[in-house]
């Protein structure tokens, strides 16, 4: 069984907001799965790196960049990194409404990214799609 396109671009978008949601505690440690996230986006894009690159380089930066607090230094990586989502989107054509961001985080308990089997909780929603399971939780092995 095939995985529409569609159906993938839309879970590689998940991950990404997984990474940005978590990248408001702490900088995220480069992996391969990121990497995989963002180059499997990018090759479905318009070909504008820009988002990718910056998206990268804001959620994997430890360093404080002359902010006085701990707490600010997450709260700037997080806009940075929301406003770098933001572009991701937009690359390979995909509305990332506020709905579709309050929805998300929603249904994701604070601090709770996992089910208890150790699969990813997340929600993803695509225009571009008419498969009747995106828009409602979904889990996959991470």
């Amino acid at each position: 069984m095939r995985i529409a396109t569609d159906r993938l671009i839309v879970k590689a978008l998940t991950a990404l907001e997984e990474v940005s949601h978590e990248a408001r505690r702490a900088p995220i440690a480069p992996s391969h799965a990121l990497r995989f996230a963002l180059a499997f986006l990018y090759a479905h894009s318009d070909g504008r790196r820009d988002s990718f690159d910056s998206f990268w380089r804001v959620v994997t930066d430890a360093g404080d960049h002359g902010q006085p607090t701990e707490n600010l230094v997450n709260v700037v990586r997080s806009n940075y990194a929301s406003r770098e989502l933001h572009g991701i989107y937009r690359s390979v054509g995909v509305h990332r409404s506020t709905d579709m961001i309050y929805s998300w985080s929603k249904i994701r308990p604070p601090g709770k990214t996992h089910t208890p089997d150790g699969n990813l909780i997340c929600e993803a929603t695509s225009p571009t799609t008419q498969d009747p399971q995106v828009g409602t939780i979904s889990e996959f092995p991470v």
